[in-house]
Formats: structure tokens, C-alpha cells, sequence
């Protein structure tokens, strides 16, 4: 009786800790000629073309979007004189 307890008990913690899985996404945006990091750069992350949310790089270029469920983005970035 006590093993499927335990058995009933660790399968239900594993499917919630399964539900609430996270995960993040992070990079890098530099300049495609001269590979200098882009600072204070637009990040739009987008699911199933719509945006769920944005960042903007930080002065060595980084982003980050924590806690996002697992799945395929699209990641949109722009900066006031690039072209897109």
C-alpha cells in the first residue's frame, strides 16, 4: 500500500513539476560586418506571430527572456538605424 502511495505521489509531482516546466532564451546581437555588440537593441520574442514579449540588449549586446514555456519562437530584432 505505502509503495503506490509513493508511486501515486511521485507520479503527480512529476506531471506538475512537467506542467510548470520552464525554460528561457537568451543571445548575443552583434553587427554583421565589424561584430561589435548592438547596445540597447530591440528584442521582440513572437509565438504563432504574435508577440508575447520584448527586451532590449544590454551594453555588451546580450538579451535574455526568462521563464518561457518550451516550444518554437520567432525572435525580431531592431535597432534605430539598421535595416530590417
Amino acid at each position: 500500500m505505502l509503495q503506490r502511495l509513493l508511486l501515486c505521489c511521485l507520479l503527480f509531482f512529476g506531471i506538475l513539476a512537467f506542467s510548470f516546466a520552464q525554460t528561457s532564451l537568451n543571445g548575443k546581437v552583434v553587427d554583421k560586418e565589424d561584430k561589435k555588440p548592438i547596445e540597447f537593441g530591440s528584442v521582440a520574442l513572437y509565438k504563432n506571430g504574435v508577440q508575447l514579449t520584448g527586451v532590449d540588449t544590454d551594453e555588451k549586446g546580450n538579451f535574455n527572456f526568462p521563464d518561457i514555456d518550451p516550444g518554437n519562437y520567432d525572435v525580431e530584432v531592431s535597432y534605430l538605424g539598421y535595416k530590417q
